[in-house]
């Protein structure tokens, strides 16, 4: 590791740069910074959030000044860096990763490289980060916006999102998945109607209580698309199959 007071001499510094800062446009900033050929031969890796335009717009400048890319989306907060609950999503240039992924790994308990392509880590941080974790807190913050207001505490709270998560790693790994890869969405439990059924009460319930119910309404909204597609009868995961405009 080799520490120095001024981004230009780190990265001259060095064969592997690791550029964590606000935006790809400030990675660009840094980098213009570095004059003539100082970029040949080394790997950048580019750890910003941003889009798949971004990074591919960044990885062609890379390569256009002779260096290698690696784009990378940290799934995770600041303090699970370097801990087994971090996890980061690489592609770009497969020498470079084959290369560097030893120093690479240690950053997070789990490292995968998705292919070639840079734009792949933007596509996984958009699907998993934002579509799935960032829409599941806020389901959760919704529901005890709404069960803190109609009497119930943070504490009768606990028990149920203890069963839930372990009930939802379950579905999601060991149903979903399957469902989804095999296109069979037969099911002898609760099918889209039934969840359809639930999620109007529900949601009937929130709204007489003053919330917004904004997620709640979201997803009214998907399951009556589901049903109106002639998926009432099939597993909630048919959902899947109604997700594109």
């Amino acid at each position: 590791m080799i520490a120095e007071a001024d981004a230009v001499d780190a990265i001259t510094a060095s064969d592997l740069i690791v550029l964590l800062v606000l935006d790809y446009g400030t990675a660009r900033e840094v980098l213009d910074r570095v004059t003539g050929e100082d970029l040949a031969g080394r790997t950048i890796v580019g750890a910003m959030t941003g889009s798949s335009h971004d990074a591919i717009a960044l990885a062609e400048y890379v390569h256009g000044r002779g260096g290698r890319y690696l784009d990378a989306a940290l799934e995770m907060y600041p303090v699970n860096i370097g801990t087994r609950e971090g996890l980061i999503n690489f592609g770009g240039d497969l020498d470079a990763w084959d290369e560097w992924r030893a120093l690479l790994d240690p950053l997070a308990g789990t490292s995968v490289f998705l292919g070639t392509d840079p734009a792949l880590p933007a596509y996984a941080d958009a699907a998993l980060a934002g579509g799935f974790f960032n829409v599941a807190m806020g389901g959760f913050l919704e529901a005890a916006s709404f069960a803190t207001r109609v009497g119930l505490s943070l504490e009768d709270l606990r028990p149920f999102v203890r069963v839930a998560l372990a009930l939802l790693e379950d579905h999601l790994l060991n149903h979903a998945i399957p469902a989804i890869d095999s296109g069979d969405f037969s099911t002898d439990q609760a099918t889209v109607a039934v969840y359809l059924r639930a999620v109007r009460i529900w949601r009937e319930e929130m709204i007489a209580a003053g919330q917004r119910a904004g997620l709640m309404t979201a997803n009214l909204h998907n399951l009556e698309i589901a049903e109106s597609a002639g998926y009432g009868a099939s597993a909630i995961y048919a959902e899947y199959l109604t997700s594109r405009a």
